[in-house]
């Protein structure tokens, strides 16, 4: 992961000063941002999210202070420098993973990571949230691009989540307070219940999840069975390779409850994987993307996989991999908007097979070319001593 500077945006939060011997005025909070991708970029994150929080009834001023160090005692100093009870700490990162389906592309991954910190070392700290997304691009800038939005309508109500747990907060919505506070904290008064409701729908769901992985565990004991999974994430199981490892595709997503509520769903999408589950359930990831177009499929006994992944330019591209390594094998790049019912990489990777939707005709890839497979509509591959042969 890359990091860099740090950089500091001061927001005014309608908090309270009396609570806990606190020496921050608990109407003030500061938002430190650690890390570096893209400056402006950077900033308009910054800026959303002080956005955001003003619309709830906070008060923001940004102070562009860069730190050198994202550590616990600089981030109070500043808080101290700022009369502030409290800060919300963002870091931002990236990560070029591996060459893209077009020559120039990477896929990147970008990630932010939102973390609350009070004045009182003693005060317990909601877990932080991280939100990370991964495409090909040309640069890591345009996948933070990409996802800036995301980022900032995710990170606004966690952070007023965390905040509104302290105890200074507390008090000062329970009334007390020097009037200057009770009075620049009157609209985040008036939007208490949004918060609260946003916090309960959020730790309900988390209760539910746990309650289901719960049950599943007692089910799979009382069985004798392995089960593998989260029954809120989702694994989709494309068949077991060569060493009987089970081969899944975790199209997972994690919900965003907003304030004030919606009643349209949000969620992130994080990186889709394929993953090899090894005897011990550790994980094996063999290929990461920001999203696969459908699912995709594993020859019993084979050494080769194959998903349909996306370009930098939005093509979508048959992608044969390793089940050893997840290196690829084999890559066949489609015509942009074309979308297949069925494609399979060869057993010896050696031709890539694919039927485009809508009856557009079969084809099969090699090195010698592409052509199309008349009066075929379906096929699979099946070995022989021949060697490998489509029957369709």
């Amino acid at each position: 992961m890359q990091r860099g500077y740090t950089l500091v945006a001061i927001a005014l939060l309608s908090l309270l000063s009396t609570a806990c011997g606190s020496q921050g005025r608990p109407n003030r909070a500061i938002v430190v941002m650690t890390g570096r991708i893209d400056e402006v970029t950077d900033n308009q994150i910054t800026s959303g999210v002080n956005r955001g929080l003003r619309d709830i009834g906070i008060d923001a001023l940004i102070d562009w202070e860069l730190l050198e160090s994202d550590d616990p005692e600089l981030v109070r100093a500043a808080m101290t420098r700022a009369e502030a009870a409290h800060a919300v700490v963002l870091e931002v990162a990236s990560a070029k993973e591996r060459p893209g389906v077009l020559t120039g592309s990477h896929l990147y991954a970008v990630s932010l990571t939102a973390t609350i910190v009070n004045e009182d070392p003693e005060v317990p700290l909601i877990e932080p949230q991280t939100l990370e997304f991964a495409y090909e691009e040309k640069s890591a800038v345009e996948v933070e691009q990409r996802v800036l939005d995301t980022f900032i309508t995710a990170t606004v109500p966690y952070a007023l989540d965390g905040l509104s747990l302290s105890p200074q907060i507390t008090v000062l919505l329970g009334g007390e307070g020097e009037t200057q506070d009770l009075i620049s904290s009157a609209e985040l008064k008036k939007n208490e219940e949004m918060v609260y409701l946003r916090h309960e729908r959020a730790e309900g769901y988390k209760a539910y999840c746990a309650q289901e992985l719960a049950g599943l565990a007692n089910f799979a004991d009382a069985e004798g069975i392995d089960c593998y999974g989260d029954p809120c994430g989702q694994y989709v199981l494309l068949g077991i390779d060569e060493k009987d490892r089970p081969v899944v595709q975790d199209v997972s997503r994690i919900p965003i409850y907003t304030v004030p509520p919606k009643r349209k769903g949000y969620w992130t999408e994080p990186p889709e994987r394929i993953v090899a589950i090894n005897p011990d359930r550790s994980e094996q990831v063999l290929v990461r993307s920001g999203n696969f177009y459908g699912v995709g499929s594993v020859r019993a006994g084979a050494t080769t996989g194959n998903v349909e992944t996306f370009s930098s330019e939005g093509s979508s591209a048959i992608l044969g991999f390793s089940l050893d390594d997840g290196s690829h094998k084999q890559v066949t790049l489609l015509a942009k908007g074309e979308r297949t019912s069925f494609s399979a990489v060869s057993p010896s990777n050696s031709g890539t097979f694919w039927c485009l939707k809508y009856d557009e005709g079969c084809f099969y890839e090699s090195p010698l070319g592409r052509k199309q497979l008349d009066l075929m509509k379906w096929g699979r591959w099946v070995d022989i001593e021949a060697g490998p042969r489509i029957v369709g």
